[in-house]
């Protein structure tokens, strides 16, 4: 399955082109499926609900293994899209190239995958990087010099899936991510008040707190039936429930209704909600962020 991105790009005389799957696998028994590729930057909504469709067209039709070629930039949200999202009975090889392609020459990584594939496992997603093997999920980081794609620390987070019967909404919920900081209150209240979302992502200080002068924005948009979730600015860091009776300490936003992100980065978090509120259940969002109350507290 064909979504574009670096390995699928191609310099000629006429400047930059995505090539087609079948010009990345040359002569080949695979089955192609094209899905508007395009370089990643360009990568939309509608490209990952007809991945989902696919998959689930493949499910329907007792085929359970894929490859999904895809580009750098967006390949953590391909990954955590298809690790909420896909159905659960497919394998999938996640391949990306760090290098262009090369016309008439087999796609980058191509054997290493479909080796994985073939081969008895536990895992149903992986990501092959130039036909390196990594789990997913996974954080792309820069090693100092080359990118690595380490796993994902424990995130303590609910082992929340979309059922593949769950039909997702055909237009992106709109979920901003709102990050804090010294003197944040005086434009976020209005970044609060005048964009229109159902969920936003709050990157906060430390264990999940923000300045006291915008909890009250914070919470008329709770009230207002959307939904927020709290990320830590702080890497790696753990959002609980800490600090009762000071103005703006994640105590009160967690007991206000905000949700917790744990460990998720805000881009995990903002996707995983874009996708619970996508969802054909209005239980969705609270769902795929109960969290148990231990991982909560101090």
């Amino acid at each position: 399955m064909n979504l574009g991105g670096t390995i699928a790009l191609s310099y000629d005389e006429a400047g930059p082109v995505t090539l087609s799957g079948t010009e990345l696998l040359g002569e080949s028994d695979l089955a192609v499926v094209e899905l508007e590729p395009v370089q990643s930057n360009e990568l939309s909504w509608t490209h990952l609900l007809a991945l989902r469709a696919e998959l689930l067209s493949m499910s329907q039709g007792g085929e359970h293994q894929a490859v999904v070629i895809t580009g750098t930039d967006t390949v953590e949200d391909v990954g955590n899209f298809l690790h909420l999202a896909a159905p659960p009975d497919i394998r999938i090889a996640l391949l990306v190239s760090l290098q262009t392609a090369s016309r008439g020459k087999p796609v980058r990584g191509i054997d290493a995958a479909l080796t994985w594939l073939r081969s008895d496992g536990d895992s149903r997603l992986r990501l092959f990087v130039d036909g390196i093997p990594y789990s997913v999920p996974f954080e792309k980081r820069w090693a100092g010099d080359r990118w690595d794609f380490p796993a994902s620390p424990d995130t303590m987070m609910p082992p929340w899936r979309v059922p593949a019967s769950s039909r997702l909404d055909p237009v992106m919920p709109t979920v901003p991510v709102l990050s804090v900081g010294i003197g944040c209150g005086t434009w976020a209240r209005q970044l609060i008040e005048l964009v229109p979302s159902a969920g936003l992502v709050l990157e906060a200080y430390g264990s999940g707190d923000v300045p006291p002068d915008i909890v009250q924005s914070l919470e008329a948009y709770l009230a207002s039936g959307a939904h927020i979730v709290i990320t830590s600015l702080s890497h790696h860091s753990r959002v609980k429930s800490s600090y009762p009776n000071i103005p703006g300490t994640s105590h009160g936003l967690l007991s206000a209704g905000c949700y917790s992100g744990v460990s998720l980065t805000a881009r995990e978090a903002r996707m995983r909600l874009a996708i619970a509120l996508a969802c054909d259940s209005n239980d969705a969002p609270r769902r795929a962020f109960e969290t148990s109350s231990s991982a909560l507290q101090l």
